[in-house]
């Protein structure tokens, strides 16, 4: 597309948008174009998303006010807060919006002075993230877009989902309430009406889903936080644990600086230990967290979970004796 075409185009957006309607001669007049290049740039801007209002009987055109987002004021730090998020924080494989969420971006950098996009600009050369790894949400726009729908329209949600406890997909009915990213992945929490009962499922193993016309009541606002409860981080156990774990001075600074879990407290021992104390509803999910902090981490209670970790440990050497068995001169 040529440059003179292109400011045409934002030349007639602006006009159609100025809060007044045109007729065809008018935009003609004003763009000093044919009548036909006016009804064909029109054309052009339907095709991508422009919605116009055509009074027939006048015969005027009018942009929609419902187009653009009426203009906010800004300051430095909150544009340089929305870049950075854009361009360094999320990135594809962490949000299906996330092409929306870069144009959006950039619409904001180029309404910015000169002055201020270099400063931006040279600001973010010199700031990184480095995010954990996390699955890709290539797959899942068309999914997700429905789902929003759905938790937005209380419509049920038909979906093929590959559990990995079954053989095969699964067929089920969802009303879901909530979309949430946990972790590394998205998930949708939902009624499931196979099952009976409050489910979460991962969106990447949804093989097929289908938005259904039929609508379900909502007695009441859905709240993750009440949903996931004091579990460690996304599974809920039947019964909630007072866990209490030693780690060595090697590792204490480093567990410590970081809040693992909203009800955690810390405390010093006089050798540089460090005593990690947490209430948390079941222990199945940070039996693996302690498990990767390996001889640097002792579980003082409950039993049940230092049970479960010397059973876990226990399976790990009989695998690697198993694979890699070990002669009487390494013992």
């Amino acid at each position: 597309m040529k440059t003179n075409h292109v400011e045409r185009l934002l030349r007639l957006i602006t006009l159609l948008h100025a809060g007044r309607s045109m007729s065809v001669e008018d935009l003609s007049h004003d763009l000093s174009v044919a009548r036909r290049t006016v009804f064909r740039d029109l054309n052009l801007l339907q095709r991508v998303g422009a919605r116009f209002n055509f009074d027939r009987r006048k015969k005027r055109y009018q942009l929609s006010r419902e187009y653009f987002v009426p203009p906010v004021s800004l300051t430095v730090e909150e544009c340089l807060g929305l870049m950075y998020l854009t361009q360094k924080v999320l990135h594809e494989s962490m949000i299906p919006d996330f092409k929306a969420a870069t144009r959006a971006a950039v619409k904001i950098e180029s309404a910015l002075p000169m002055e201020l996009q270099q400063q931006c600009g040279t600001l973010l050369e010199h700031i990184d993230f480095c995010p954990p790894p996390v699955s890709s949400t290539e797959s899942l726009n068309g999914d997700f877009e429905h789902l929003k729908q759905a938790i937005a329209s209380h419509r049920k949600v038909r979906l093929a989902y590959e559990s990995p406890d079954e053989k095969e997909a699964m067929t089920l009915v969802l009303r879901p309430y909530h979309l949430a990213f946990i972790k590394r992945a998205w998930y949708v929490i939902g009624h499931s009406e196979k099952h009976r009962q409050v489910r979460t499922f991962k969106l990447e193993r949804i093989d097929r889903l289908e938005l259904l016309d039929t609508v379900y009541e909502l007695k009441s606002p859905f709240s993750l936080s009440e949903y996931l409860g004091n579990a460690w981080q996304m599974i809920r156990g039947s019964s909630r644990h007072h866990v209490v774990i030693q780690f060595s001075p090697k590792v204490a600074t480093n567990v410590e600086e970081v809040l693992w879990h909203k009800s955690q407290t810390t405390r010093r021992l006089n050798d540089g230990a460090l005593l990690f104390e947490v209430e948390v509803d079941g222990i199945e999910e940070i039996s693996w967290w302690v498990m990767g902090y390996g001889d640097e981490a002792v579980v003082i209670e409950p039993a049940a979970l230092r049970d479960l970790i010397l059973q876990r440990m226990e399976r790990v050497v009989h695998n690697y004796n198993l694979l890699f068995p070990r002669k009487d001169s390494d013992r």
